[in-house]
C-alpha cells in the first residue's frame, strides 16, 4: 500500500469511529465521565458534577477507551473488579488488572 493510500484509509478508520454513550470509570473509581448524545459531563461520586462540554474534547483511543487530558476512562460497561485489592486500573489497553 502507497504512503497516501495508508493515511486516508488511516483517516477513514478513524473518522468513522463513534464514542459510545455510557459511563466511563477513571482509575480511581471516584470520578466518571457520562457520555450522551455528543457531549460528556465530569463528574464525582460525592455528587459534583461539571457542566456538558463537547464531545471532541475527549479522544477515543480504542473502542471503550477515551481519554481526556492526561486521564484514560473505561466504559463502566466493561469487566471491573469491584474490590480495593483486585480493582482493574483503566489505561489505554482497556481495564487492566492491578
Amino acid at each position: 500500500m502507497e504512503p497516501n493510500e495508508q493515511v486516508l484509509a488511516f483517516l477513514n478508520e478513524n473518522l468513522n469511529k463513534k464514542i459510545a454513550d455510557g459511563n466511563y470509570w477513571d482509575n480511581s473509581g471516584l470520578q466518571t465521565i457520562t457520555v450522551k448524545g455528543g457531549k460528556f459531563q465530569l463528574s464525582a461520586i460525592t455528587g459534583d458534577r461539571r457542566g456538558w462540554e463537547p464531545i471532541s474534547n475527549l479522544a477515543q483511543v480504542k473502542q471503550g477507551v477515551v481519554k481526556n487530558r492526561e486521564h484514560y476512562w473505561c466504559l463502566s460497561a466493561e469487566p471491573q473488579p469491584r474490590t480495593r485489592k483486585d480493582r482493574s486500573r483503566c489505561s489505554a489497553n482497556g481495564w487492566n488488572k492491578g
